[in-house]
């Protein structure tokens, strides 16, 4: 995934900036199309195991 700014006028590529720290894990840079894709993976079971995926929902605190 690239970014890009309009400055004066024009389009250009911006480099993008270090997040890792606002984010614990340094969050996450990707295109629309790869997070659609990604979810329907995760989604159809064919990324992790379920008991995997039941762990990513299972809330921190209860």
């Amino acid at each position: 995934a690239r970014g890009y700014v309009v400055e004066e006028g024009e389009i250009r590529h911006h480099p993008g900036e270090d997040l890792t720290y606002k984010f614990a894990s340094g969050g996450m840079i990707s295109t629309a199309e790869d997070l659609v894709r990604l979810g329907a993976v995760l989604l159809e079971g064919r990324l992790l195991r379920p008991e995997t995926l039941e762990e990513m929902f299972r809330p921190a605190l209860e």
